[in-house]
């Protein structure tokens, strides 16, 4: 869930003078806090399960065209983004969600060459492999150099990635330093 949707919930919920704890009893919640909580994460952060969601959008009476609109406008804004073109990289996986950053080799510029580099690289090395193909599309590579395809769609990245209370990160960097990233939807 990006921003639109998020300042709706927002506009309504200051509108009605609730705060978080009052909304996450409107909202059919019985543990009040823990609910608070999350629906402050939801608010601020864009995190929060579809469940959450239509819940809160239901306390808050907002109409159906007013939401359909805030998610038009935040599906625009991901279509826009997910269609600007990016480098290709290959994202080797060393265990769990330790993922190092391989640099393609210059002469390799087409998806076909990457897909065999990759493949190859996966195979010699006896690693699994993940060539982010654009925004949209990766490449997941077996240790014997095995493939399959996947397509992202907003709010799931498409590389490899850990999940911890709603949020999305891994640790990868180059060869000379380790960092941790969270992922933003």
């Amino acid at each position: 869930m990006n921003k639109h949707l998020r300042r709706l919930i927002y506009k309504h919920r200051a509108a009605k003078g609730l705060n978080f704890g009052q909304l996450a009893e409107l909202s059919g919640y019985r543990n009040r806090s823990k609910w608070a909580i999350r629906i402050c994460t939801l608010e601020r952060e864009g995190v929060g399960t579809g469940e959450l969601v239509g819940n809160v959008i239901r306390a808050l009476e907002i109409d159906h065209q007013e939401v359909q609109e805030a998610l038009q406008k935040d599906y625009a804004i991901w279509e826009q983004w997910a269609n600007e073109p990016v480098p290709m990289q290959m994202l080797i996986r060393i265990t769990g969600v330790i993922i190092l950053i391989h640099d393609m080799p210059p002469e390799i510029t087409s998806r076909e060459t990457a897909i065999e580099y990759a493949q190859e690289y996966a195979k010699e090395n006896g690693l699994r492999v993940v060539l982010v193909l654009s925004r949209r599309e990766s490449a997941w590579i077996t240790a014997d150099g095995n493939m399959s395809m996947s397509q992202t769609k907003p709010g799931v990245p498409n590389i490899p990635y850990a999940s911890v209370g709603g949020k999305k990160f891994l640790f990868g960097g180059s060869e000379e330093s380790l960092t941790l990233s969270v992922l933003k939807d």
